[in-house]
């Protein structure tokens, strides 16, 4: 009997076989990406469960449930408990429910993603992100095109699958990891030239379909990553420079330095009344960029967190029936304090093992850092990654289950 399961563990776990299954793996990853507003939690759950159970009994000596497996289970499991008390019909309450198995099992997918083999942990990365990443940004693209044949105000529209009536930051949720990918195309691009290539197009369109319908999501996503994966790279690579290089470096940076400050007395004095074009522009729209209107929803939504902990608060009365404009605090106010500790918990565990990839040597660290930030900014720029109906924090939850198992 021994050498029988042997015999088949052989077989499944052949490098032909893996590589099907890996290549079924990402066909869903995609295939979800693309279509996730019409596919439900449920199908989510029972589709990721072969490529969780094929990665887990691949090593079965290796505990696949570290730390951040346990924090996002025990919060949905306390969501779903709140849910079923609020609500007893679990037909009406039913995605809540669902969740507590899916947000974990989502989280092991991007482990299976990575598989056991850390020499194949670069390559399996960079398809499991770039199924995801494509899936989302072709999705946008139908979105963003749907709205000149379908009735639109002047930043909503109806989405392509589902008669989904949104404004154009939810539909740019698809655009956001490619845009954080740029860098990483940049550093491959003399290995993979094609790559660059499409990745500068689909940036491009990125940004246009963004700007057209009024959006700033996307172009404040694109400098922000540029920023953030630039400074990772200059932090890596600075002990390796040259002592000329290094002086180059620093020239730079001060002369960058000294251009932001300049920029900043300018428009903090309005002069060439740069601030006036700028609060007239759509940059300034609800307060502008850095003085927006959800910092302000932000702090009294932390505020009501911490003063009401049972949750059900009501939120900020600059929007319109209330709420938190903001992911995370959602989960407070939706469902209780203890939860959103829990997922801030689990956020610090993603954002340590993000700081060790810093000091990686593989390219592949740009990708997945883009991946795990751009997706935590634009979750705690926007509610939807707790809405019941689509629970858009699954992406999330997916690549930092990728950046855990690199770690």
């Amino acid at each position: 009997m021994q050498e029988k399961l042997e015999a088949l563990h052989k077989l499944l776990y052949s490098e032909k076989s893996k590589q099907y299954m890996f290549l079924a793996l990402c066909t869903t990853v995609f295939v979800y990406g693309f279509m996730y507003r019409i596919i439900d939690l449920r199908t989510t759950f029972w589709c990721s469960i072969p490529f969780v159970l094929y990665h887990i009994f691949e090593d079965i000596k290796k505990n696949p449930f570290d730390i951040s497996f346990i924090l996002i289970s025990t919060a949905t499991l306390i969501i779903a408990n709140i849910a079923y008390m609020r609500e007893p019909w679990l037909n009406m309450m039913w995605s809540d429910v669902r969740l507590v198995f899916v947000l974990p099992m989502i989280y092991l997918l991007g482990n299976a993603s990575v598989g056991n083999d850390r020499r194949k942990y670069a390559v399996r990365t960079c398809w499991g992100i770039t199924a995801l990443n494509f899936g989302m940004f072709f999705q946008a693209i139908l979105d963003h095109i749907n709205k000149f044949f379908e009735p639109r105000t002047d930043r909503t529209w109806y989405s392509f699958w589902k008669d989904d009536y949104e404004v154009s930051t939810v539909f740019d949720i698809g655009f956001i990891i490619m845009v954080s990918s740029l860098y990483y195309a940049f550093k491959e691009r003399k290995k993979r030239k094609y790559l660059y290539r499409i990745t500068i197009i689909n940036v491009i369109l990125c940004i246009v379909f963004s700007l057209e319908s009024g959006g700033r999501t996307t172009v404040f996503m694109c400098a922000v990553m540029l920023l953030v994966l630039g400074g990772a790279d200059v932090i890596y690579s600075f002990p390796n420079y040259s002592a000329q290089a290094k002086k180059r470096i620093v020239i730079i940076l001060s002369i960058i330095l000294i251009i932001a400050l300049v920029g900043i007395l300018m428009f903090t004095s309005n002069i060439l009344g740069i601030h006036d074009l700028y609060m007239n522009s759509f940059l300034g729209r609800d307060g502008g960029i850095l003085h927006n209107v959800r910092i302000q929803i932000a702090i009294q939504s932390l505020r009501d967190a911490i003063n009401v902990p049972q949750g059900g608060w009501y939120g900020s009365e600059l929007l319109r029936g209330g709420g938190s404009h903001n992911t995370w605090l959602e989960f407070a106010r939706r469902y209780n304090t203890f939860v959103f500790v829990i997922m801030i918990l689990y956020i610090c565990f993603t954002l340590i093992n993000c700081a060790k990839q810093i000091f990686s040597k593989d390219n592949i660290k740009y990708l997945v850092l883009g991946a795990v930030i751009s997706m935590l900014i634009y979750m705690n720029m926007e509610p939807v990654g707790a809405n019941p109906s689509y629970y858009y924090v699954i992406f999330f939850i997916f690549v930092s289950g990728i950046i855990n198992k690199m770690c």
